[in-house]
């Protein structure tokens, strides 16, 4: 039994790129090529739900930026071998042989940060990490002495008046009330760009994870100060749950819809989820392939995000490797193929229609799940023994059979009921639940 949930590790983002294990690649690619053809301040929305795989998204891009740029390794530490496959990789799916600029990429998790008062200390601070490999970062600094400092390491620039002009001030005071402050920031970037990239990429990431006024100080600060040309801004978001943090600070009544298209000149979509793909490289192997192929037609069937579907693929695997084995009976094994995997994809994703699908109430989504013709054809061929022209009376007689005598059958005066060649008793209920809430002796061995 192994956890399937993909986490953005440096090993992960380089192994799925390289092998397009999770069918992303083709959309790497266009999302790149997005960046490329940007020539000025620009502000760009990846929205997705959350546990789509945003952030695995948006690490993998910036990690194919950093292959191009020795200066922005830092994050993902790559070493020269990882930079050669990674470019190797690229290249053959940059079939219109687009020459990727020289990019100077920096990830900042705004969630970790949320909990400082000023966001462009933070932002700054951030800055300063990942361009700057060589430079010991001392916490005791003040960020913005960090920021004017790394510009002095590469630069013939002497900002050390400014430096101890604001010793001791509040930074976002001075900032609002002295213009040589504010034109700081973007020589900062002005002179960190020449040396190290043609353009600056910062990915923002969870800021719809932040407390309300983070959040929106946050936005409102890069809108005010952060007018370089040279930089895009590119921010992982749930919109919808963004637009809720953004009522939270202004109000039920405020439009937040309007307010935050003031930010994002361009928002995107996260590609939809390759399942199969990602099913290949879970590490999941269920020992049906029936299983396999329900869990993936569920799974797209109920819109899983990424996070879900590994969730997903965990519990199934609980159930069936190490619980369901138990029993080789007919009756044992439909449940294991078909309702199993039904029932778990429905207490993940409409815990309602999950409870009446368990107390025998929900035959209709049963029937419009299994009457797939694929599906349907399995069960008539392996368990009534027998095939079918005329589908669909055919189909609704018989899936109600099974149904009911799983969920609805009393079994007080037979002990047993018998569907095609399968004879389910009280305890295959029994069983399934024991399955469904995975926490007994046996799932747990």
């Amino acid at each position: 039994m192994i956890k399937t949930e993909l986490l953005s590790t440096k090993e992960n983002l380089i192994k799925t790129f390289l092998e397009d294990s999770i069918g992303r690649n083709e959309d790497l690619f266009h999302f790149i090529r997005l960046l490329n053809s940007i020539t000025t301040t620009y502000s760009l929305a990846v929205d997705g739900n959350w546990g789509s795989g945003k952030t695995f998204f948006i690490k993998q891009a910036k990690m194919i930026l950093d292959a191009y740029n020795e200066y922005t390794q830092v994050e993902h530490e790559l070493d020269d071998e990882d930079a050669k496959k990674i470019l190797l990789q690229w290249e053959r799916i940059n079939r219109n042989r687009i020459e990727v600029k020289n990019f100077v990429s920096v990830y900042f998790d705004a969630w970790e940060y949320d909990s400082d008062q000023e966001p462009i200390e933070s932002l700054l601070y951030q800055i300063s990490k990942d361009v700057s490999s060589e430079y010991k970062i001392s916490s005791e600094r003040n960020y913005i002495d960090i920021a004017l400092s790394i510009i002095e390491l590469f630069t013939t620039k002497n900002y050390k008046v400014l430096l101890d002009d604001l010793k001791g001030s509040n930074i976002i005071e001075r900032i609002e009330g002295n213009k040589n402050v504010q034109e700081l920031i973007n020589n900062y970037f002005n002179d960190l760009l020449p040396e190290h990239g043609d353009r600056l990429i910062i990915f923002i990431d969870e800021l719809d994870r932040c407390n309300p006024n983070y959040a929106v100080r946050l936005l409102e600060r890069i809108k005010h100060y952060f007018n370089n040309e040279k930089i895009t801004f590119v921010f992982s978001i749930n919109k919808e749950q963004l637009r809720h943090t953004i009522k939270q600070h202004y109000g039920n009544d405020f439009n937040s819809y309007k307010y935050l298209d003031r930010f994002f000149d361009l928002t995107v979509n996260i590609p939809k989820l390759n399942m199969e793909k990602y099913y290949s490289c879970s590490g999941v192997h269920f020992e049906k392939e029936t299983i396999e192929q329900m869990a993936m037609f569920l799974a797209n069937k109920y819109n899983m995000q990424m996070r879900e579907v590994s969730r997903y693929l965990y519990a199934i695997d609980i159930a069936t490797n190490m619980y369901g084995r138990t029993s080789n009976s007919v009756s044992t094994d439909f449940c294991n193929c078909f309702v199993l995997p039904i029932a778990m994809a429905l207490k993940q994703c409409d815990l309602d229609l999950y409870n009446d699908f368990i107390q025998g109430k929900a035959f209709d989504e049963f029937y419009s799940i299994l009457s797939n013709e694929d599906f349907f054809y399995a069960i008539s061929s392996v368990y009534l023994s027998k095939s079918f022209i005329d589908l669909e009376p055919q189909a609704r007689t018989h899936l109600k059979e099974f149904y009911d005598a799983i969920f609805n059958e009393k079994y007080v005066n037979e002990p047993y009921k018998n569907v095609g060649r399968a004879r389910f008793s009280k305890q295959n209920k029994e069983t399934l639940l024991n399955q469904l809430g995975l926490l007994t002796e046996k799932s747990l061995f």
